[in-house]
This record gives C-alpha cells, sequence and structure tokens, in this order.
C-alpha cells in the first residue's frame, strides 16, 4: 500500500510537474504571441507612418499628369492654327508683281511644247489639265468644262472642251438682283498643219492663255492687298477649237464658244455679263489694238468707254516710267469693221465686248515661225501691266 501511494503521489508530482511546465510554456507562449503582436502592432504603425506620404505624391503626379495633357492641347491648337494659316498661304496661286515676264515665260513654254493642241487630242487635252493645276493651287476657283463633240472638216467627230475657271468668293453685285461678271477669255487650241509640229502658235494663243493664268493670280493678290470685297464677279475662259481645220468658212471656226454663248442663252447667264474681253494675237514687238467700231455700237457703249479707260492706264503707267517701251499700244486709233473671232457669238447676243486683238495681224501669224522666240518680252510686259491694272481698276476701283 505504502510503496503503491508513493508511486501515485509520485505520479501525481509528476503530472503536477508537467502541469506547471504546460503553465509555464503557456506563459511563456502567450508572452512571445503578446510580443509578436505588440510587434505587428508596432510594425503596422510604422508601416502607416511610412505610407502616409504616398497619396500626397499620387495627387502630384496627377497634377503633373493633367498639365501635360493642358500644355499638349495648347500646343495642338496652337500648330493647328499655324497649319492653317500656312495652308491659306499656299491655297493661292504665285503672283509677284515684280516678276512678271519668268512666270508668262514658264506658262508659255508649257503651253507650247504641248503643240499640236487640237480638240480632244493628247496636246490639248494636256493644256486643259496645264490649267486645271494651276488653278487648283488656290480655294478661291470653281472648275468647269463645257464638252461637246462635233464634227469638223478632215479631222471628223472631234471631242471639244472648254475650260471655265469662276471666282467663287462674293462681289458687291453678286447677291444681288443685277448680278454682273467680268469675263475674260481666250482659246489654247492651235491651227492644224498637215505637219503637226509646223505651228505652235505661241501668240495664237499660248500667251494670252498665260497672261489669263498669271490674271487670276494677281486678282488674288489684290484680294489679299484691299481686304475688300470685289466689284464684280469674275471668270477666265479657256475656249476650244477657235481655230479653222480647214478654212474659216461656215462653221469651220469657233466652235467653242459658239456652243458655250447658245448654252449660256438657254441658262439665261448672258445677261450677267457686264463686260466680255477678249485676247487674241499677243506677243510680238508690232502687236497694237484698234478700237474697233464694235465698240462704239449701241448695245456695246461698255467696250467703249473701256477701250478708253485702257487708253488712259497706258498714258498713266508710261508717266510712272512703270512700261519698258515708249511705243503706244492703246492708240485709239479707229477700224471702223470687226474681225471675226469667239466675241462675235456673245456680241450678236447683246453681250458688251472688248476685242484686243493685235491688228493689222503680226508678221508671224499662222506661220510655223510663230513660236517662242518670235515673242517679244518687254512688249508683253507692257501689256500684262496694263490689262492687270486694269483689272483692279475695274474689280476693286483702284
Amino acid at each position: 500500500m505504502k510503496k503503491r501511494a508513493q508511486k501515485v503521489r509520485s505520479n501525481g508530482n509528476k503530472t503536477n510537474a508537467k502541469k506547471m511546465n504546460n503553465d509555464v510554456e503557456d506563459a511563456d507562449y502567450d508572452e512571445k504571441e503578446l510580443s509578436t503582436n505588440t510587434d505587428k502592432s508596432e510594425t503596422r504603425f510604422l508601416d502607416t507612418k511610412q505610407q502616409e506620404p504616398f497619396p500626397k505624391t499620387r495627387m502630384f503626379l496627377i497634377a503633373i499628369v493633367v498639365l501635360l495633357i493642358v500644355l499638349l492641347f495648347v500646343l495642338s491648337v496652337i500648330l493647328f492654327g499655324l497649319t492653317v494659316r500656312a495652308k491659306e498661304k499656299l491655297s493661292r496661286m504665285s503672283y509677284n508683281s515684280s516678276s512678271i515676264i519668268p512666270t508668262l515665260q514658264q506658262y508659255t513654254k508649257e503651253i507650247v511644247s504641248y503643240t499640236p493642241r487640237y480638240p480632244g487630242y493628247p496636246g490639248g487635252i494636256a493644256t486643259q489639265k496645264m490649267i486645271a493645276r494651276i488653278f487648283s493651287q488656290s480655294e478661291n476657283w470653281n472648275l468647269e468644262y463645257d464638252t461637246f463633240f462635233e464634227t469638223a472638216p478632215i479631222l471628223g467627230r472631234l471631242n471639244f472642251t472648254n475650260v471655265i475657271a469662276s471666282y467663287n468668293g462674293e462681289s458687291k453685285r453678286s447677291n444681288s438682283r443685277n448680278k454682273k461678271t467680268l469675263v475674260i477669255a481666250a482659246h489654247y487650241d492651235s491651227k492644224y498643219q498637215k505637219t503637226p509640229n509646223a505651228f505652235q502658235g505661241a501668240t495664237d494663243s499660248a500667251v494670252p492663255c498665260a497672261m489669263m493664268l498669271q490674271m487670276a493670280a494677281a486678282f488674288e493678290s489684290m484680294l489679299d492687298s484691299y481686304n475688300n470685297i470685289p466689284n464684280y464677279d469674275l471668270k477666265f475662259i479657256f475656249f476650244d477649237g477657235e481655230e479653222a481645220v480647214k478654212e474659216w468658212v461656215g462653221n469651220d471656226n469657233t466652235y467653242g464658244s459658239r456652243h458655250l454663248a447658245s448654252l449660256w442663252e438657254k441658262q439665261n447667264k448672258l445677261s450677267s455679263i457686264d463686260l466680255f474681253v477678249l485676247l487674241d494675237l499677243i506677243g510680238t514687238k508690232d502687236v497694237q489694238f484698234p478700237n474697233f467700231d464694235i465698240h462704239r455700237t449701241i448695245t456695246n457703249s461698255e467696250g467703249y468707254k473701256r477701250y478708253e479707260q485702257l487708253e488712259n492706264i497706258e498714258m498713266k503707267l508710261k508717266s510712272q516710267n512703270s512700261l519698258k517701251t515708249t511705243k503706244r499700244y492703246f492708240n485709239g486709233v479707229t477700224d471702223n469693221g470687226q474681225i471675226s473671232d469667239d466675241h462675235m457669238h456673245f456680241s450678236v447676243r447683246g453681250v458688251p465686248v472688248l476685242h484686243l486683238i493685235s491688228y493689222p495681224f503680226p508678221k508671224v501669224w499662222h506661220t510655223p515661225n510663230d513660236n517662242y522666240e518670235a515673242l517679244d518680252w518687254d512688249s508683253i510686259h507692257d501689256i500684262q501691266t496694263i490689262l492687270i491694272d486694269f483689272l483692279r481698276a475695274h474689280m476693286f476701283n483702284k
């Protein structure tokens, strides 16, 4: 019994000791856990302190991004404005009053290079494309093509195309019931010859066409200079098929102008033409423009008045030493007849005309000598200077 009791006690002591050890271990564990929790709490507290600046940094970064976006937007607006202004400058036909001749030479050489310029033939089509290309440099012009077919001697059925460039801006008369238009015209086709390249038609009428292309650019320059609305609408017409294919008899001539005058009569467009100016046979040294009887008819008092205006402009420019020669181009010489040309289909329908054709005809007329080498650029300069001043007076009263 004694031994057993001791054993039990001994076991009890062991149990108590084990329990005490467990309690100590539990206490140690609790202390460690408390310490760990405390450390974690402190760490969390420290982390929270360390993380406090990050929201401010994020806000600062956002502000920088927003500022950059705003700056990019402002720069894009500025660049867009500069691009538009550059485009506006580029969307003008090039004109420099101090370099009239180089541009005219360039245009004339190109037109002459397309010889022969028969209606519907490659040279004629190339000339049409050249005219369209130059006017398309600007947004100020609308291009129209009056295309039709007609049978001509020798060449048979031909495709004719009149090219019409119309100023598309406003004029003082464009919105009124009494709308008026200034028309300046010339033909671009060349005389038919059995030897295709035998007739370049430099005066007849490559130079007049080149002059018209430059006049359009001069007109745009006037729009910028005067910052004003022109008095009239403005059209440049490049006629096809003025030349007779075989001989100037019946309808074998002025194909393009005959068709367009008839078409515009049906469309009631003729009454809006204030003045129809036709240029022809310009370029040699012996050029001069008579005051034809047609300028003084009752229905064409405007033509007579405008011829006198050209005389006055010429004298004014001579007095200012703006012309290169001393000769008179508008000499006031009266010619009691008239010359058949593209203007006649408009004149017979009551349109006021001003026929500016050199008469007597140049010595090179309808010969192989009517080429680039026959041109006198001092005379061309003077006539172009007079006509541009006339355009300025007519359109802007300047």
